[in-house]
């Protein structure tokens, strides 16, 4: 027997909404399963962003659906609690330490006391920002910046972890890296959507 494919982690099926009458989405249909890494591209004006606020829970769309992890997150904090998102602005405290801002963010989303502490050394490994844990967020590099971000943002574990543009304003050598923990996180099972307008990074992955 063939097995079952693996239900879908996210799953947007005909999504439209509008603006005073403008349409932002139109029809959308997404489906990422666990370790699949999917890049959305288009200029600005094209819909990514009223899609990424669907998919958080932030906006009910005026047509069609969102699932994840088979729940709507407009409605349901057990689908929210299944996404993690890396934003564009770091979303750090630059005078906090790696380790210090982690453990910061790992008691914000919920985790107990006792649980901090292997999560925190979780997301520095997959993200290879142990050897900078003690530095201040604002002596780091671009490119140890963006991936300290998308460290807070796997602390919980997240199944879906968006990533908006997670090597904007940073070196070649910066992305590769950036590339590499994403590839990492895929491979331990998060499924990535990656929000980018760097057409070579989305074929690279």
């Amino acid at each position: 027997m063939t097995p079952e494919p693996e239900s879908p982690i996210l799953q947007v099926q005909r999504a439209a909404h509008a603006y005073g009458g403008n349409p932002a989405l139109r029809g959308v249909d997404l489906t990422i399963r666990a370790g699949e890494i999917y890049a959305l591209l288009g200029p600005n004006g094209a819909g990514k962003t009223t899609l990424i606020r669907a998919i958080c829970g932030r906006l009910k769309p005026t047509g069609g659906q969102v699932r994840l992890a088979g729940r709507d997150p407009h409605g349901d904090p057990k689908a929210r609690a299944c996404l993690g998102l890396a934003p564009q602005e770091l979303a750090l405290y630059p005078h906090l330490t790696v380790r210090e801002n982690l453990e910061v963010f790992a008691s914000l989303s919920g985790l107990k006391h006792a649980e901090v502490g292997p999560a925190v050394e979780a997301a520095m490994a997959v993200t290879r920002t142990a050897d900078r844990a003690h530095v201040p967020v604002r002596h780091l590099s671009g490119g140890y910046q963006r991936r300290v971000n998308i460290a807070a943002a796997v602390l919980h574990h997240p199944r879906l972890l968006i990533l908006d543009e997670p090597t904007v304003g940073v070196d070649i050598n910066a992305r590769e890296a950036v590339d590499g923990v994403i590839r990492a996180l895929a491979d331990q099972g998060v499924a990535v959507l990656l929000i980018t307008h760097d057409l070579e990074q989305a074929g690279g992955l």
